[in-house]
């Protein structure tokens, strides 16, 4: 295992399985990835420090920006937690980044190691996919938003 799958290896253990989101119900990982919105919005969170990684999550077009990247901030939160907890080592979080399409699909054309999971968000009646993507931090020429 190279150092990218393994540093890719690291994030995807420190997924957290479920967490609250405020008073806005409960986020689960799902056994299974969903299919993404075709029209999607997406953020990008980069971590860095003795680690670096990006962590990507889309969502449908029509939910709130703001929202979904405040679910965005808890969930890197929570795996950078976990990881330093796990390996001890100093990392951050940038602010996040919306994406437009085109850096989407740059990045999703450009990347062969990627890790993708799907979150559900449990909102009232409503259970909203958040396809979160786990990508190594090598895509300088990618731009942010």
């Amino acid at each position: 295992m190279d150092s990218r799958e393994q540093l890719l290896s690291q994030v995807l253990s420190a997924l957290p399985n479920h967490f609250e989101f405020y008073h806005l119900g409960r986020v689960e990982l799902q056994s299974e990835s969903c299919q993404a919105p075709v029209e999607s919005s997406a953020i990008v969170f980069r971590i860095y420090g003795d680690l670096t990684a990006l962590v990507m999550i889309s969502f449908s077009k029509e939910l709130d920006v703001s929202t979904y990247s405040e679910l965005g901030n808890i969930l890197v939160s929570k795996i950078v937690t976990q990881l330093s907890t796990q390996t001890g080592v100093g990392i951050m979080v940038s602010p996040p980044s919306i994406l437009e399409p085109s850096q989407i699909e740059n990045i999703v054309r450009n990347t062969n190691r990627i890790i993708r999971r799907t979150y559900a968000h449990f909102y009232k009646n409503s259970v909203i996919p958040v396809d979160t993507w786990v990508l190594p931090a090598s895509l300088e020429g990618v731009g942010y938003a």
